[in-house]
């Protein structure tokens, strides 16, 4: 082995040493912030807080190494990869470690341990959390796409598990007499559980670029059209979306009273605008709000919608387009040559945000 390769092994055991370091605590850290919030341990609290300025110290040295290393040995190919990844896990690590700070923060000004059913939600969220960090972690360390790809799936039943955490919340602050300043410290906790696992998410997806060189593919945007009936104007919206913007997002839409057929006058707009018609029907709302995978964005086109699709899910946000009488309703060409101009004009403002200039 030369002289050379020596030295590049070398310094890519330190930057892997410093990681296993990093990796380690930052596990330990969330595991004991969730023990000191559900024992009520301030004494542990105190030392999660102080041991976060290790995390951040170990994350220090290792921008340190991997620049000293791209100086010293100009990498290229798997190394210069493996470098740009593990400097983007170094910043997800430190902000793991700010979470567990931050419950740990709170814990110490609550006034005693949650309540017993707030304690399951914190015990189960903090389990898959600390799950999926595990696999992401030891899925990098071994640099195994596959292992990382299968972590990207368990990060989905997180959302459900912290809404229904959230409603228990709520509903325990409403019936008892629980201090406003537990509730918002058991309220940042669950908030910040679900930011780990979205931490290991990105750890996963730095693990498939690092061992294959793939970037994750952009962001999937779930969109939900919605409306009384869902037998026309949501419908058309739906055919509008997916025909202008075929890639990059998912459109489905949905009543919250939906009719048991389209509207004839439905079916002859879409057939003029070239829409396909098969298996375009009404669905509920609830059919669709129960998939595991939630909406990023829900797009009411009743001036009932925000009422009518209830509470949402955390990850979930609102738009109301309220477009007035639907076209079928007015029964005039005109009118739904109008609606559906007003509705192209907005998705394509929408998707502008989402997706960017080069939105399809």
């Amino acid at each position: 082995m030369s002289h050379y390769q020596e030295r590049l092994d070398q310094d890519l055991r330190e930057i892997r040493s410093a990681f296993d370091t990093a990796a380690a605590l930052a596990q330990e850290q969330v595991g004991d912030a969730v023990t000191a919030l559900l024992a009520f341990n301030r004494e542990l609290a105190t030392q999660v807080i102080l041991r976060d300025r290790i995390i951040n110290r170990i994350t220090r040295d290792m921008d340190r190494l991997c620049h000293g290393f791209v100086v010293r040995h100009l990498p290229v190919g798997h190394h210069l990869r493996y470098i740009s990844a593990i400097l983007r896990v170094a910043v997800a690590l430190e902000r793991i470690g700010d979470y567990a700070a931050t419950v740990s923060r709170h814990t110490i000004r609550c006034s005693g341990p949650p309540p017993a059913l707030i304690a399951k939600d914190v015990e189960l969220l903090a389990h898959q959390a600390r799950a999926c960090l595990a696999e992401a972690l030891h899925a990098f360390r071994d640099e195994s796409a596959d292992r990382a790809s299968r972590t990207l799936g368990l990060t989905y039943n997180m959302d459900s598990t912290h809404d229904k955490a959230s409603e228990d919340l709520i509903a325990i602050g409403e019936r008892n007499n629980v201090p406003v300043r537990d509730l918002l410290g058991y309220a940042k906790a669950l908030s910040v559980l679900l930011r780990v696992s979205d931490q290991a998410e990105n750890i996963a997806q730095e693990t498939v670029f690092a061992a294959t060189g793939e970037t994750h593919n952009p962001k999937v945007y779930r969109i939900l059209f919605v409306d009384r009936a869902n037998d026309c104007a949501s419908l058309l919206a739906e055919a509008y979306a997916k025909k202008a913007f075929p890639e990059g997002s998912s459109f489905s839409s949905a009543g919250w009273e939906p009719a048991d057929a389209m509207r004839p006058e439905a079916i002859a707009f879409f057939e003029d605008h070239g829409f396909p018609l098969e298996g375009v029907h009404p669905k509920r709302i609830p059919e669709l709000m129960a998939e595991p995978r939630h909406f990023h964005v829900i797009i009411g086109l009743d001036p009932e919608s925000r009422e009518k699709v209830g509470e949402l899910p955390y990850k979930t946000v609102l738009l109301n387009w309220d477009l007035g009488q639907s076209p079928c309703a007015a029964g005039g060409r005109e009118r739904a040559e109008e609606m559906y101009r007003e509705i192209a004009s907005r998705l394509r403002e929408l998707m502008l945000i989402l997706r960017g200039p080069d939105a399809t």
